[in-house]
């Protein structure tokens, strides 16, 4: 299986506002594994930094609403999300096996 790479523009805001206040950043981190799971089509996801910076921006109660993601899914399987516009995007590259 080639590496898959897609860019999505997740929707988080009717995930979140089931949630109480304080329990919004990680209830869009769930409707964000959710989405990729439902369209990468694997379970094993992996999130960048510059995306889990980007949830947390103005605090767990403030989440935005949709937010730009990047997925690759690679040959084992695991799909490796980021921020589109975040400035470093290695996290996407696989590891080297030496």
């Amino acid at each position: 299986m080639a590496d898959i790479e897609r860019t999505y523009n997740v929707p988080l805001r009717k995930g979140i506002r089931k949630a109480p206040k304080y329990k919004r950043a990680s209830k869009a981190v769930i409707v964000l594994r959710k989405f990729l799971v439902r369209h990468m089509k694997s379970n094993e996801i992996k999130i960048g930094p510059y995306l889990n910076s980007k949830i947390l921006e103005h605090g767990r109660k403030n989440v935005a609403h949709h937010i730009e993601v990047k997925a690759v899914k690679g040959k084992d399987g695991i799909v490796r999300a980021e921020y589109t516009k975040a400035k470093n995007l290695d996290f996407l590259k696989p590891k080297e096996i030496k």
